[in-house]
């Protein structure tokens, strides 16, 4: 073998060593920021676990100050039980962004199941408060109506209209669902519960 084969043969038995020794020290640094990005990861997911955790804690408290509003109660009226339900409808909307917010984090760890317990409640509250606002629509549709009742001249009254007005009512406030116990619901069908007794005694008066 030549001279200057051999001198090209040790150049290139270098350059694979030096190779190796790149690869090497190449592979050290990916370990080394793998370790490192794991320890992130795992940061970060308990952090967003942290703060699901807390959101889902201040869901539940929201839920039981929600029982607290003034809606609830029958003596509230119709015009401030609508500014309160208006208040609440954009904090429920605000409620449900932040929710999709925490759903794109754990989507991203994939863990999508994460949120559940959250979007349970918040679903609890959005449908206590849609049947909640149903029925304060119903209340001011009933208090129109009554309001045209006692507006009747007594002798061009018919009764019988009033009577099947008064059930139709009533029938429509049975309909609407999960408010049945709650105060300003009680008070509510206590009214309409004494037309029919009112209808009674107008009879009375007219068969007189």
């Amino acid at each position: 073998m030549r001279l200057s084969h051999k001198k090209e043969l040790k150049g290139y038995s270098e350059k694979i060593k030096e190779c190796q020794k790149d690869w090497s020290k190449l592979f050290k640094h990916a370990e080394k920021v793998k370790k490192e990005l794991d320890t992130t990861i795992k940061s970060e997911k308990e952090k967003t676990t942290t703060k699901i955790s807390e959101f889902e804690d201040s869901l539940k408290k929201e839920e039981k100050k929600m029982k607290e509003l003034d809606y609830y109660k029958y003596e509230t009226g119709t015009e401030n039980a609508f500014k309160t339900l208006e208040y609440f409808d954009k904090k429920i909307e605000h409620l449900q962004k932040e929710l999709e917010e925490y759903q794109v984090l754990a989507n991203g760890f994939d863990d999508e199941n994460q949120t559940n317990g959250c979007r349970k409640i918040l679903e609890s509250i959005n449908t206590e408060f849609v049947c909640i606002r149903q029925l304060w629509n119903h209340i001011k549709h009933t208090q129109e109506k009554i309001h045209e009742i006692y507006n009747y001249k007594f002798k061009e009254t018919n009764l019988d209209e009033l009577e099947d007005t008064v059930r139709d009512l009533t029938k429509k406030f049975m309909q609407i669902k999960n408010i049945k116990t709650t105060e300003v619901a009680r008070t509510f069908k206590s009214i309409l519960n004494a037309w029919p007794g009112f209808i009674n005694n107008l009879r009375g008066l007219k068969e007189t």
